[in-house]
């Protein structure tokens, strides 16, 4: 989300101060007094919204509300098969080369989803708001500053909100992530082909010296049951 106060900074009488607070489908008009959260796709058709959006961008959200829904879908899939990889990294075992790219793979598309709902919701929808002083005539229209019939001058200040925080603290996490998996090297037996067939050739030998002990064992097995009878 996004949060905007917005103040009257010149005006012949007293207004009270208005808050925005945008997410990914609606907009948050909130006063001392009430609160109505604002569809994107209505905004066409909601008396008002002219002062808060030109009327030629009051679409603009609506057009991108999907593409937020979907880059923010992407980044919770991506986050559960990343936390596996890198779980399954912290085991010499499991602790190989198809984990490390898996891990780099889910870490990227992560990434994707981020930037996706950061590009449309900070230089595409936020971006369709007014930003910064912007003069209104006594019917509420908005008027060029300067000009005789503007009567009210208000400040659209916006700022982070939660949600935005929130966002940026996954993306700066999730890179953090991505650049560990990427600089923490498998074990050397992964890369190694001399250190494989050693691998190898003792796990053979094992097998093979597995059945004289089986044998001793159950000779063993066997005179202590005799001499138990005795």
């Amino acid at each position: 989300t996004a949060e905007a106060f917005l103040m009257a900074l010149q005006a012949p009488t007293r207004y009270p101060t208005v808050s925005l607070d945008l997410g990914l489908q609606a907009v948050l008009v909130s006063s001392s007094s009430t609160a109505s959260p604002i569809p994107y796709d209505e905004f066409c058709d909601t008396p008002g919204m002219e002062q808060l959006v030109p009327p030629e961008d009051c679409n603009v959200c609506a057009d991108v509300s999907l593409y937020l829904w979907i880059g923010m879908l992407v980044a919770m899939v991506a986050y559960l098969p990343t936390v596996a990889s890198d779980c399954l990294r912290l085991h010499s075992s499991y602790d190989v080369n198809c984990q490390k790219t898996v891990a780099c793979f889910w870490s990227l598309i992560s990434l994707a989803g981020y930037g996706l709902v950061y590009h449309y919701f900070e230089y595409v929808c936020l971006a369709s708001f007014f930003r910064g002083p912007v003069m209104y005539s006594a019917n509420g229209i908005v008027v060029e500053e300067g000009e005789s019939t503007g009567v009210v001058k208000v400040d659209f200040e916006w700022k982070l909100g939660t949600g935005q925080i929130c966002l940026y603290v996954g993306f700066f996490l999730k890179a953090i992530d991505l650049l560990c998996n990427c600089c923490l090297v498998t074990p050397t037996i992964t890369r190694s082909r001399e250190e494989q067939w050693e691998y190898e050739r003792l796990s053979e030998q094992s097998e093979v010296e597995a059945p004289p002990r089986k044998r001793e064992n159950s000779e063993e097995n066997e005179d202590s049951s005799s001499s138990s009878e005795d």
